[in-house]
This record gives structure tokens, C-alpha cells and sequence, in this order.
């Protein structure tokens, strides 16, 4: 049934001039048959005319709420439903991919990594694999939460990009996250947030209007000052069937406030 919903609002605006000229018709013609009725020199003439005019109006009713429930459905029913293969594909990747072992060479080449959404925690860190941004990455401090800011952001979609925040920058506040969300036949995008030593993706905000190379958001970090650590945020951007690509993913710390804040 969830695909009825993504139907409509994907033909949203050949259904809003449907609707608006509908509209116009019916009550053209409800104004009409007024006019009818009122030079109508007959009983029977007028009650046809009457007639005639109530259903126009009733018509023009349809109308409205044609386009009123498309409205509806595309801004608040579509958004909050589950993409269609939203939790399969990285279970998949997870299942049939062996875990990168600290041992195996970095490979610049490689596009199809293990989801970190879903892998276990390992007991040590795997090795960074360098990707687009290398200065960004801050050099390894020692200590899990040293390693973990140290991991490349997996962003290996055009249209599924974080610029900024960076990876493994440390965040306090209110974070205004910048970059693409963009793809053929787009829905809407996500931010979702991994909690330290877990393993579950959180959704956190959602948006419908698609971004190229321009602010998605803004993140506030205040309600886990009282949790400061090392968390995962990720980008998701889903498209009108329900599908995506891998999302991008970055580990940042969260410290609390500066006194004074």
C-alpha cells in the first residue's frame, strides 16, 4: 500500500492542475446555471437550473479536497514512510562481506565497504581506508575514541555527501552540517545518530527539499552534553521508490558546552 502514497506525490503537480482546473469549470458552471435560474421565466426550467448549479458547486468541492488530500499525502504521509529497503541492503553487506581486518592494506579503489551502521564494535579498530578528503582526517592520538575520530567518512554517492561538519572534528552546540543530497526521482533525506557503543541508527531530523553543495540542516548537540563522546552521524537520502545508496557516514565528538555557552 506504500506505493499509492509515493504515486501521488510524485505526480503531485499534474494532479494540483487537474484539481485547479476542475475548480475553474465547476464553478463556471454553477455561475451559469445562477443566471439560468435567475432569467428562467418557468418552474421547471428554474429547478433544472437549480439543479444544475448544485452539482457544479458539489463538483467544485471534489476539487478542493482532490487537491487538498494531494497536499497531505506528500507532505505528511510519504515522508514518514519506511523505505522500502531500508534495513536489507546493509544487513546483506554485513552477512556476505568479512569484516577488514587492522592487517589488510589500505584500498583507495574500494566502493562496496561494510556498512559501519552494522558491524559489531571490533575489539581493534580497523585501518582508515583514505578516501577524498585525507587532510581532514586528524592524525590518531591513541585510545578507542582517538581511532574511531580518526576513521574516513564513507561517502561514496554523488549525490550523498557531507562537507562539513568533517570527520572527527569534536562539536559542541548547534552544528550547521553543509553538503549534497541530491539524487534522480528524490523523496527526502535523513540525519540519523549512532549513540557510543551501539549499534542502532536513531533518526534525528527529515527534510523533503533536495540540496546540492548547500547547508541540509542543522544539528543541535545540546541534549547530549550530559553524554559527551564519540558518535556516528550519517546521511541518508532515498529517492521515490523507497531505495538508496550508501549513506555517508561520519564519526565526530561530542564535547559539552564552553562555560558560558
Amino acid at each position: 500500500m506504500a506505493v499509492i502514497p509515493r504515486l501521488i506525490a510524485r505526480y503531485a503537480l499534474p494532479l494540483y492542475l487537474l484539481g485547479g482546473l476542475g475548480l475553474v469549470y465547476y464553478v463556471f458552471s454553477a455561475l451559469q446555471a445562477r443566471q439560468r435560474q435567475a432569467v428562467a421565466m418557468f418552474a421547471l426550467e428554474r429547478e433544472d437550473a437549480l439543479r444544475q448549479s448544485r452539482r457544479a458547486w458539489l463538483m467544485a468541492g471534489l476539487c478542493v479536497l482532490l487537491s487538498i488530500g494531494v497536499y497531505g499525502v506528500g507532505a505528511f504521509v510519504v515522508p514518514r514512510l519506511p523505505p522500502t529497503h531500508a534495513e536489507q541492503t546493509p544487513a546483506v553487506a554485513l552477512l556476505f562481506t568479512p569484516t577488514p581486518l587492522p592487517t589488510t592494506p589500505p584500498t583507495p579503489t574500494a566502493t562496496f565497504l561494510p556498512t559501519p551502521t552494522f558491524a559489531p564494535v571490533p575489539t581493534v579498530p580497523p585501518i582508515a581506508t583514505p578516501l577524498d578528503r585525507p587532510p581532514d582526517t586528524p592524525t590518531p592520538q591513541g585510545g578507542v575514541e582517538g581511532q574511531q575520530a580518526t576513521e574516513l567518512a564513507a561517502c561514496t554517492s554523488a549525490g550523498t555527501q557531507i562537507v562539513s561538519p568533517h570527520n572527527g572534528d569534536h562539536l559542541s552546540g548547534v552544528v550547521e552540517v553543509r553538503g549534497t543530497a541530491s539524487l534522480p526521482e528524490f523523496s527526502f533525506y535523513k540525519f540519523e545518530l549512532q549513540w557510543p557503543d551501539s549499534e542502532e541508527w536513531v533518526t534525528i531530523q527529515t527534510f523533503d527539499v533536495p540540496v546540492a553543495g548547500g547547508v541540509l540542516g542543522y544539528w543541535d548537540t545540546t541534549p547530549l552534553a550530559a553524554q559527551p563522546g564519540a558518535y556516528k552521524f550519517r546521511l541518508v537520502v532515498v529517492d521515490a521508490t523507497g531505495n538508496y545508496p550508501e549513506p555517508c557516514v561520519i564519526s565526530v565528538v561530542v564535547e559539552p558546552p564552553a562555560p558560558g555557552d
